[in-house]
């Protein structure tokens, strides 16, 4: 589950598609009332992980905000579902799942990151 802010409420359905069309399927969708955000379930971790490396997105005009859901607002999500789906299983998926394990770096590189942090921290 991700968040996605910073649109106009009209614009959501375009929204969405556009992030279908980079990230792949979006299997459910969540509007607070006629606020300028949306939660969206893509059908697979990696598919929400890829939704935030976009962020900030560029539209047009507008520049979009994507962010994980946090886990208040994912609990908000399941006890306000009345789809009578198990939502659960989303859920359980989305915690489960963790983004790709960073590149390790050689002995250069981490010398390398050790010398930056010593010029550059403050």
């Amino acid at each position: 589950w991700v968040t996605v802010f910073g649109f106009p409420a009209d614009a959501a359905l375009s929204v969405r598609q556009h992030l279908e069309s980079v990230c792949r399927t979006v299997i459910e969708e969540h509007h607070v009332g006629d606020g300028n955000f949306m939660h969206l379930c893509f059908r697979d971790p990696m598919a929400a992980y890829n939704a935030l490396q976009l962020s900030p997105l560029h539209m047009g005009k507008l520049m979009i905000g994507v962010t994980a859901c946090s886990q208040e607002q994912l609990l908000a999500l399941l006890e306000t579902s009345h789809d009578g789906g198990r939502r659960e299983d989303y859920f359980d998926d989305y915690f489960a799942a963790q983004p790709p394990p960073p590149q390790k770096a050689g002995p250069f590189l981490s010398s390398l990151s050790v010398v930056t942090d010593l010029l550059f921290d403050a």
